[in-house]
């Protein structure tokens, strides 16, 4: 169990291999935290990658216009970082 968050269950209907476990989860993200501080190629790509798409979802929702107004700034940021980053070794 993880830290007693979550019960095992008696008898699952179905399986369920595609969700991921509390100690598969630490360890993605030790992994991930690993190589964005030895600044690696994939890391940074996938973050560079989540900042252009946020800042596009950003540009396109109609309910908030703060979120439209950094909209740009956040894609722009997202996508040099991308180029930035298309440079680090893998």
């Amino acid at each position: 169990a993880c830290h007693g968050l979550h019960h095992p269950a008696s008898q699952t209907l179905i399986a369920r291999d595609h969700i991921w476990g509390c100690s598969q989860m630490i360890t993605f993200l030790r992994t991930f935290i690993s190589s964005l501080l030895q600044f690696r190629r994939g890391s940074w790509e996938m973050l560079a990658t989540i900042m252009i798409a946020l800042g596009v979802f950003m540009l396109m929702q109609p309910f908030l216009l703060g979120l439209y107004s950094y909209s740009f700034i956040v894609t722009l940021v997202g996508t040099v970082m991308f180029i930035i980053v298309s440079h680090f070794p893998e």
